[in-house]
């Protein structure tokens, strides 16, 4: 297996094998709505060959938040 060659998760193929996992950057406004530094990071991570990118830390409700 090398980490260069693409692969499929599930029904998604993916042009090589890097991911990025859910994590928390803080990148939100009070809402929970992503910032523009968010889609920044992301383009950046996309731009280095990373081609999985799970969103981070996201919530449905106010209880879910982390700034209650």
């Amino acid at each position: 297996m090398n980490l260069f060659e693409p692969t499929t998760l599930g029904p998604c193929w993916l042009q090589n094998r890097p991911i990025h996992s859910a994590t928390f950057e803080g990148m939100a406004d009070q809402q929970g709505y992503p910032l523009a530094n968010y889609q920044l990071l992301d383009k950046e991570l996309a731009s280095k060959g990373v081609r999985g990118i799970i969103t981070g830390f996201a919530y449905i409700s106010p209880e879910g938040s982390y700034k209650r």
